[in-house]
């Protein structure tokens, strides 16, 4: 075997092995991006972990309190075996609410880890939306993390 032969078979090695190990140290979570427009109205930036339709519930209410005949519950989604990790930006000038910000999820012993980089551009529209990203994650009981620059202003 060649020195190049080795060294390429070293390095698809170490590649393989950087998809199940995240720069952390943790392993990697997969996430599943999911829309749901009934929570493009956030106007405080914050963050939420929802593992169960009851927390759902309880958060549905303290966004949107007092609303008669408001949004509908994102009814459709299961909690049996995922959960759902939401970021909203508050405020913007954009044209798309629905970002992708997050970069990856790692796990490590207690705590789930969110790494979230910068807030996509917005497009050039002069309305004012509320940028929000949920993802979806398999059921965990662990303390959820954010991790960002962009997030000290509103964790």
């Amino acid at each position: 075997m060649t020195r190049w032969q080795l060294s390429y078979i070293l390095m698809a090695v170490l590649v393989s092995g950087c998809r199940l190990v995240g720069s952390d140290g943790g392993e990697i979570i997969p996430f599943e991006t999911v829309r749901f427009d009934e929570l493009t109205a956030v106007v405080e930036p914050r963050t939420a972990v929802v593992r169960s339709r009851e927390e759902m519930d309880l958060l549905w209410m303290e966004l949107y309190p007092g609303i008669d005949g408001g949004p509908s519950l994102p009814v459709d989604f299961d909690f049996s075996d995922r959960m759902l990790v939401m970021i909203f930006w508050g405020p913007k000038g954009g044209c798309d609410p629905f970002v992708e910000a997050v970069s990856r999820v790692t796990s490590a012993p207690g705590r789930i880890f969110v790494f979230v980089g910068t807030l996509p551009d917005l497009g050039p529209c002069r309305a004012i939306i509320h940028p929000v990203q949920v993802i979806a994650l398999p059921q965990d009981s662990r303390s959820v993390v954010f991790v960002g620059r962009e997030l000290i202003n509103f964790l």
